[in-house]
């Protein structure tokens, strides 16, 4: 077997020059239809024409000036259903900054992660040891 540092394109068999260089022109070609997709599905999606990062995040990230949860509970149908006051502000601005912690506290005053509350795993959190 060559050493790595010895092999060189120029030395290489016909055949395998042909599968490298049509490779090559594969990956080129799909690397150009997969941006003229790009381009053509979201070049449109903020409004203005042409592809900019604004278009991409708004499809990607979605718009958080103005989600569906965030129209109903302001002004919408379920506004009626907020029994206290300060909930819409704390919903709205949860929906617009992200949750505050990665750790919040479930009803029985525990940790509970993003996956599972502590409740639904250890049965001790309501108060009763087994």
């Amino acid at each position: 077997m060559p050493e790595w540092s010895t092999i060189r394109l120029s030395r290489l068999p016909l055949a395998l020059k042909l599968a490298l260089s049509c490779f090559l022109l594969t990956a080129g070609a799909g690397y150009v239809v997969a941006g003229v997709n790009l381009y053509l599905t979201y070049h449109l999606t903020d409004g203005d024409p042409g592809l900019t990062l604004a278009d991409l995040r708004r499809a990607f990230y979605g718009n958080r000036e103005n989600t569906k949860l965030a129209s109903k509970i302001d002004g919408g149908s379920m506004e009626q259903f907020l029994p206290r006051a300060g909930d819409k502000e704390k919903i709205l601005s949860w929906i617009q900054d992200g949750p505050r912690s990665r750790h919040m506290r479930g009803p029985c005053g525990r940790s509970c992660s993003r996956t599972a509350c502590a409740a639904t795993i250890r049965p001790a959190c309501s108060g009763s040891r087994r």
